[in-house]
Parts: C-alpha cells; sequence; structure tokens
C-alpha cells in the first residue's frame, strides 16, 4: 500500500516530497544547435583539457624552502681532484687571455698592475695571478662570491693622528703600496652545487643527489644557442619521459657530475651563458659610466632551483619528481667585498694593515618550486566553474535565438517564452461562488470540476485566449442550469483547448479537501483535482 499521509494530515506525501525539474524546450534549428555545441565543447576543452590535465588546478601547490651548499674548484687536468696529491691543475697560459697584461702592453703609473694594451682600448687590463677555487671564493649561507678581481694595499696609519691632544687628522691610513690584479680563466672553474628541499606540512623531502636536475637556458641570443647545440639538451627538463632534443635555446642540459656521485658541476662560462650574459660575457661593459668591464666591477646572479613532483597530462609523478636551475644575471649590478687584515701585535703609531678588495660574481641561491598534492576542494572549484561556463553557453544560445536570428527569432521567443494570464482578474473571479464559476466554465465549454483555484485559472486561461474580459460570460452566470442543460458533449470537444486546458481537463478527484496548485506556465499545471 503506497505511504500516504492524506488520512491524517490531509496531505499527500508525493506533494510534500515532491521533484521539481525544468522543463525544456528543443528548437529544431541546425545553426542554434551547432552553436550550442560548439560552446559546450570549448567550455569542456577549457576546463577539462586545458585547466584540468594540462594547468592541474585540481592540485594544491605548495612552494618548498631548502638549503644550499657551494664549493669552487680550478680548473684540473682530466677533472680529477685537487685536494689529490698526483691532480695537477689545468689553467690557462696568461698570454692567451686578452684582459692579462702583456709585454706589448703600457703599465699605468697611478695604478700599480694596470696596463693600457693596444687591442683593447676601451677596458684597463691588470696582471693575472692564478688562484686556487678557494681562494677565489667567499661562501656564506646559500651564496658564493666568485673574485674575479683582487687590490691589494699595505697601509700605515699615521702616528700624527694617534698623538696626544691631537686637534686635527688629515689621513689616519697612508697607503704604502697597492697593486691589482684579475684572476686568470676564471670562466674555466667549475661550481658544485648540493641543495635539498622539504614541505614540512606535506612532510615531503628531497635532495639534489637522489633526483635528476636540469640547468635551463633562455632565448637571449648566439651564445644561448651555441650552449644548448654544444651540449645534449632537451626541450622538456624530463628527457625519460618524453621530452624531445633540443638544438637551439630555450633548452634543458644536465649537468656534469664527480667521479662516483650524483652532486652537479658547472663551468662557471655555462652559468653566465645560461643567466642570459651576452657573448662578451665578462668583457662586457659594466654599468653606465663605469669605463671598466663586468670583470672589474663585479655582477650578480640570481639562481632559483625549482623542485617539481607533476608533470602535465599526467599530473603528479610516481617517482619524487626532478628540478631545474633558473639563472637571472645583473651585469649592471656590481658587487665588491672589502676585508682589513691588521698586523699582529698591539695598535701603535707605526702600525700597519692590509686591505683586500674583491670584486666579482655574487651567486645567490634560492630553493623555491611547485610541490603539487590532490586537493578536493580545488577540483570542486573547477567543476564550478565549468558549471558556470556551460550555463554561460545556453545563454548565448538563448540570446542568439531570441535576438540575432532576425529571420526567426519572434518564432523562437514565442516558443521559449511562455506567458501567464492576467492575475489583475483573479479578484472578481474569487468574488463568485463555486456555482457561479461552474457556470462560467460551461458557458466556455471548460470541464466544471476541481477545486476553486483550479476553476478560476481554467477561466483565467480562457480568457487569455480570447482576450481580457468576456461580458458574455459573465452574463451567462445568471442562468447556470438552462446554459449547462444545452452544453452538448459536441460542443465541448468542439472549441480548440490550450496545452493548460488539457492538463487541467485530465485530472479526477475522490475527496472534498481542495490542492494547492503550483503555476508555471501552461504546461507546468500539475494538481490533483478533486470532485
Amino acid at each position: 500500500m503506497p505511504l500516504s499521509l492524506r488520512d491524517d494530515l490531509g496531505t499527500d506525501i508525493d506533494d510534500i516530497f515532491a521533484y521539481t525539474v525544468v522543463k525544456s524546450v528543443r528548437i529544431r534549428d541546425h545553426r542554434l544547435g551547432c552553436m550550442h555545441l560548439f560552446a559546450l565543447l570549448g567550455a569542456l576543452a577549457y576546463i577539462g583539457i586545458y585547466t584540468l590535465a594540462n594547468k592541474l588546478a585540481y592540485l594544491e601547490f605548495h612552494t618548498p624552502s631548502g638549503t644550499v651548499r657551494f664549493k669552487l674548484q680550478q680548473p684540473t687536468v682530466d677533472s680529477c681532484d685537487p685536494e689529490s696529491p698526483t691532480c695537477d691543475d689545468a689553467f690557462p697560459e696568461t698570454s692567451d687571455l686578452p684582459y692579462c697584461c702583456q709585454d706589448n702592453c703600457t703599465s699605468v703609473p697611478d695604478d700599480p698592475g694596470g696596463c693600457q694594451c693596444s687591442y683593447r682600448p676601451h677596458f684597463r687590463n691588470y696582471m693575472c695571478e692564478y688562484t686556487d677555487g678557494d681562494s677565489a671564493s667567499v661562501l656564506s649561507s646559500g651564496d658564493i662570491f666568485v673574485v674575479t678581481k683582487t687590490r691589494v694595499q699595505n697601509e700605515v696609519v699615521n702616528g700624527a693622528c694617534l698623538a696626544k691632544y691631537a686637534q686635527s687628522c688629515s689621513k689616519l691610513w697612508t697607503i704604502e703600496s697597492q697593486s691589482s690584479s684579475f684572476v686568470p680563466g676564471i670562466e674555466s672553474f667549475t661550481l658544485l652545487a648540493d641543495h635539498a628541499a622539504q614541505v614540512q606540512s606535506l612532510d615531503w623531502w628531497q635532495q639534489a643527489r637522489d633526483l635528476t636536475g636540469f640547468l635551463f637556458v633562455p632565448k637571449a641570443g648566439p651564445a644561448q644557442d651555441a650552449l644548448c647545440a654544444s651540449r645534449t639538451s632537451y626541450a622538456d627538463p624530463v628527457p625519460n619521459d618524453w621530452g624531445a632534443l633540443a638544438h637551439e635555446a630555450p633548452c634543458y642540459i644536465e649537468p656534469d657530475h664527480p667521479p662516483n656521485s650524483n652532486l652537479d658541476i658547472f663551468k662557471l662560462q655555462d652559468l653566465l651563458v645560461a643567466s642570459g650574459i651576452g657573448g662578451q660575457g665578462l668583457d662586457q661593459e659594466s654599468f653606465a659610466g663605469s669605463g671598466h668591464s663586468v670583470r672589474y666591477e663585479g655582477m650578480t646572479i640570481m639562481m632559483n632551483i625549482h623542485y617539481v613532483n607533476t608533470r602535465p597530462w599526467r599530473g603528479v609523478v610516481s617517482n619524487s619528481g626532478y628540478y631545474f636551475y633558473e639563472l637571472s644575471g645583473l651585469s649592471k649590478n656590481a658587487y665588491g667585498q672589502h676585508t682589513v687584515i691588521p698586523e699582529a701585535g698591539a695598535f701603535t703609531s707605526q702600525s700597519k694593515r692590509t686591505v683586500k678588495a674583491f670584486h666579482g660574481i655574487l651567486i645567490s641561491a634560492t630553493v623555491t618550486g611547485n610541490i603539487g598534492v590532490f586537493s578536493f576542494n580545488n577540483l570542486l572549484i573547477q567543476l564550478a566553474a565549468a558549471s558556470a561556463l556551460l550555463s554561460v553557453s545556453v545563454v548565448v544560445a538563448n540570446l542568439t535565438a531570441t535576438s540575432c536570428l532576425c529571420k526567426h527569432r519572434k518564432y523562437y521567443h514565442h516558443t521559449m517564452v511562455e506567458q501567464t494570464p492576467d492575475f489583475s482578474d483573479v479578484d472578481r473571479l474569487e468574488s463568485k461562488t463555486m456555482d457561479e464559476l461552474r457556470q462560467i466554465c460551461s458557458s466556455r465549454n471548460l470541464p466544471l470540476g476541481g477545486s476553486r483555484e483550479t476553476l478560476v485559472f481554467r477561466i483565467l486561461l480562457d480568457e487569455a485566449e480570447e482576450g481580457p474580459g468576456n461580458a458574455d460570460a459573465e452574463a451567462a452566470g445568471a442562468s447556470f442550469h438552462s446554459s449547462s442543460s444545452q452544453a452538448s458533449p459536441s460542443q465541448a470537444q468542439s472549441r480548440p483547448r490550450t496545452a493548460a486546458q488539457a492538463a487541467a481537463s485530465s485530472g479526477t478527484g475522490s475527496g472534498n479537501r481542495e490542492q494547492p496548485m503550483l503555476v508555471q506556465g501552461r504546461e507546468l499545471m500539475n494538481q490533483r483535482l478533486l470532485d
């Protein structure tokens, strides 16, 4: 027996928990159909293919943090370990370096160590002094300073400034001697990089020696194209997956590794090129007005180490991902450091000190990246965006049907828009008795069953078909019995019927309680009619 509360509460449970849906209209026009289909496909392609599959918008990305360790090493024969007693250095000869002073260059008296060479008229050359990697680098947390030029000044204190009751001091330290020099072949030095990254909230941790790394070379000029062509380079940072080989910039190149180690080693020249420095490298002009080269003034390189564990079209990769170096060179940003070395012993009026001024390349490294994990909230956001785009496609199609297609827009508008009766006459009909309402329905050949609201709505629908205000129907209320007896079944069937009238006429009843009626146009009238 169906569950019903009619006997207890006077309300059917099917009415209480009725499911309401939107009725759709199917317009048979291939232009509208194709346009709507293309809009739907475009929305689905944008969300499903571009946003979800390519951009992985259903993932929540976290930026890792980490530590970096550097070590600079001078060039050695066969890349041997310089700490080994059998390993020889492989410095270039200073006669082959255009920035070193040669025998045919002219010394500059006011700049000890400097000279002017005819083959390099725009910049001053200096004597070159061989230096190993440890002496040519200064380490700090996450940074390394690579020295390219050194100036050494030996100074003695001015005793008159230290005299008792001295009233003035023209110069506290007097320069006894000074000299400047370049570090020869600094571009052939190698830089070892070791780093690790973590995301504490995800309990994710990785180190460079356990992953595959790459150096990104941007599209900046011929020097970058030459670097990509000279090495095995890839257009994608995961060559073992589906990355294609690249023969010009931009590209990704694998770093070198020391024997029996997975740590990364780069030539300093390759890092300069990857940072976007032009073909002249350190021998190009520094900042405007300097009059010196980048080798003389120094520069800054910002190194971002990106850790990644996702792949477009695949999501989170099964292994722990990869990393790549992205460099940005600031050749106009001069950089230097000073060190003061006092003479041993007590400070006296004869004390001396040594001042060393270094200029070179500051490499500042930062661990960053995108570590992705599945996020149900992000997926819901993308699905909501897809729903909104699908709704927009429907709105566009509706506007096109009712506004843009000039020839048929009035027909489409009539089909898509349902106009209700004029409810301003409801009070007039509500004032009538049930017998009077049935008399009006009978005079209009309308069904006589149903509640007061059903009868009123039938009359409103019928008046809407014929036009507002039917005086003849009102006058027919005085002769209900004669009008109802004269109405034959053939007359009731002879008048055209609207869809709403047909729906109302199909109702039957089994009780005397009136049911509420939900009106949503003619096609949406679904009312249980009572006797």
